[in-house]
């Protein structure tokens, strides 16, 4: 109940939400989205693949959407920390090794109709059969229009 306590999440995290449209989601060019209170930056693979991941660097917290995408990969902008797709770090510039804690959440994605859809819960619960049909409901139907 409102208000809500501090210690509680206030979003509903295993469901999956519209992220973005399909045609927002573009190679090398990162933008940045706030779902369920958390920043992600989302992406497009060379192969066409869409890509979330935390929207902050994990060394400080710089915004990964005002950085660039190299190889499939993005690159801080701040001190060069580089992430693959699946979040992992793969190379900090001024050393050989990379702690785990390095690393970013990555948030599984689903291309379905016109719009990408993120799960920010547990990935291991993350079941495509439960996007919402919406064929089903008519928003895909050319006469459905909302109302401001």
């Amino acid at each position: 109940m409102y208000p809500f306590a501090e210690d509680i999440d206030t979003f509903a995290m295993n469901h999956w939400y519209i992220a973005a449209w399909s045609s927002e989601v573009v190679e090398n060019k990162p933008f940045e989205r706030r779902i369920v209170g958390k920043r992600i930056v989302f992406y497009r693979k060379q192969d066409g693949t869409p890509v979330a991941l935390d929207g902050l660097c994990s060394h400080r917290q710089f915004p990964l959407a005002l950085s660039d995408v190299v190889n499939d990969q993005i690159v801080c902008k701040y001190h060069g920390f580089t992430f693959g797709a699946d979040g992992a770090c793969t190379k900090i510039p001024t050393q050989t090794a990379i702690p785990k804690t390095s690393n970013l959440t990555s948030y599984p994605l689903v291309e379905k109709w016109k719009w990408i859809w993120i799960w920010p819960g547990d990935p291991a619960l993350a079941d495509v059969s439960k996007i919402p049909d919406h064929h089903e409901i008519s928003l895909l139907d050319p006469a459905f229009e909302t109302v401001q």
